[in-house]
Parts: C-alpha cells; sequence; structure tokens
C-alpha cells in the first residue's frame, strides 16, 4: 500500500450509510483505504489490525456511541485523528465530545465538510508529532549538555532577573564552597554583582511568556588573584536553561 494513502475506519451500524459515506469520499476526496467496524468487537478489532489514521465514529450504535469510542482511542492508542459523523446530534452532546478529544463532528446531511475536516485534522496531528519529535531531540541534547558542563572544569551558573541562583554545576559549588544544594534561590554574591552583568539582565528577556527565568549564564574560575568571571550573552544561552 502507498505509504500517503490515509487510511480510515468507519464505526457504523448502518450499512447503506456507512456506503453512502464512502461514495462521497471516493467522489470527493483523495484515495483513502476504507474499513468498516459494525460492532464494539469488531472496532477494537480493526484498530490493532488496521491501524487507521482516521476514525470516523457514528453515535448510534447500541451500547456503545462515539462517546466510548473516542476514550478508548484516545487511552490505549496515540496519533490517531478522530471524528463524529452522525445523524443527528444536540449541540451539548457536540461541545462536550470536542471537549473530550475528538477534531470535530460532522452531521451526515452536511458531509460537504468532511474531507476538510480530516485535512485539518491530520494536519493537527502532524504538528503534534514533530513537536514531539522536536522535545525528545532537545531532550537528549540538553542530557548531553548537562553531561558536558558537570565535568568541566569551569564553574557555570544561571541567574534569573533578581539575581538569584537558577542552576550551579558540581564546579561551581566547589568554587564558592558551599554545597549546591544550599545556593539554589541565594541571591548572587556582591562581588559577582558587577556592572557588565547587571547592565545585560536589565534588558534582557525571559525565554519563554510563561518562564520568570532570564537567559543569563555565567562561567567562572578561580585564580590566585581572585575571581574571573566571563558573561554569555543571551543568544548563546545553551537551551538546558529552559527546564531549569
Amino acid at each position: 500500500m502507498n505509504q500517503d494513502t490515509i487510511r480510515i475506519l468507519m464505526l457504523e451500524d448502518s450499512a447503506t450509510d456507512a456506503e453512502l459515506v464512502q461514495y462521497f469520499l471516493r467522489k470527493n476526496f483523495r484515495p483513502a483505504e476504507i474499513q468498516l467496524a459494525m460492532t464494539e468487537a469488531e472496532f477494537e478489532e480493526k484498530l490493532k489490525s488496521f491501524q487507521p489514521h482516521v476514525v470516523l465514529a457514528d453515535n448510534s450504535l447500541p451500547q456503545f456511541d462515539a462517546a466510548t469510542a473516542l476514550e478508548k482511542v484516545r487511552r490505549l492508542y496515540n496519533g490517531i485523528a478522530f471524528i463524529m459523523v452522525t445523524g443527528t446530534v444536540s449541540e451539548e452532546f457536540a461541545a462536550g465530545i470536542i471537549r473530550e478529544g475528538a477534531d470535530d463532528y460532522i452531521l451526515k446531511d452536511r458531509l460537504t465538510r468532511l474531507p476538510a475536516a480530516i485535512d485539518a485534522a491530520l494536519h493537527k496531528l502532524r504538528q503534534e508529532e514533530e513537536k514531539r519529535y522536536a522535545m525528545e531531540q532537545l531532550i537528549q541534547s540538553e542530557e548531553k549538555l548537562r553531561v558536558f558542563i558537570e565535568r568541566v572544569t569551569d564553574g557555570f551558573i544561571s541567574i534569573d532577573k533578581d539575581l538569584h541562583f537558577t542552576y550551579l554545576n558540581k564546579q561551581a559549588g566547589i568554587l564558592n564552597r558551599r554545597p549546591v544544594s544550599e545556593m539554589i534561590g541565594k541571591k548572587l554574591p556582591k562581588y559577582f554583582q558587577m556592572q557588565r552583568i547587571l547592565k545585560p539582565i536589565k534588558h534582557s528577556k525571559p525565554l519563554c511568556a510563561n518562564s520568570a527565568i532570564f537567559p543569563i549564564l555565567i562561567t567562572m574560575r578561580h585564580l590566585i588573584c581572585g575571581w574571573k568571571i566571563i558573561y554569555i550573552p543571551r543568544l548563546m544561552v545553551f537551551p538546558f536553561l529552559r527546564a531549569i
């Protein structure tokens, strides 16, 4: 089967209605492989064997409505779009099933919306998958960076806009002669609070809208004559600071 072919699983107890929806999709949608499940047991079996990209669920099956089908799909499977396609439904029920995680609902006498609804749901799934992949890559990158920073001989610290420690590596604790756990949340010592650090902080922005952590990272080396401090500009801050 062509990798680009969409697999659609219909949950429908009316063979006539199922044929109507399939005929409409064949005429108005790109090529798709469509299978029909008319019972709960058949639906569960085809979720496993057919591995659909999209579920189109009616709401009139005895003892197995669209809400129950949705709960099963969301609990057991990831990456499946779910659209309720039914003859009649109250606005309250429709709003409720959308809140529960359905991508859309379509009335059978208004099938013209169905192709666009399927495309929109699949586009949303692709975006979520890309976001998950990016986060996985970021987590792996952050973990490698953490290991590196913990092994270097320089001390690395991050501070927020109020000059409180938000992160220190092991070497920073050694250079400060205090356990790292005791320094988190404490204010930066006065001998660090020099103009070239304070000035950039005043113009710095949080890493994201919901974060209070400002992207300030400082590396320090203990010399015989005292402290050598290097300020790393905001654009060079490592991404792991977002998780601190």
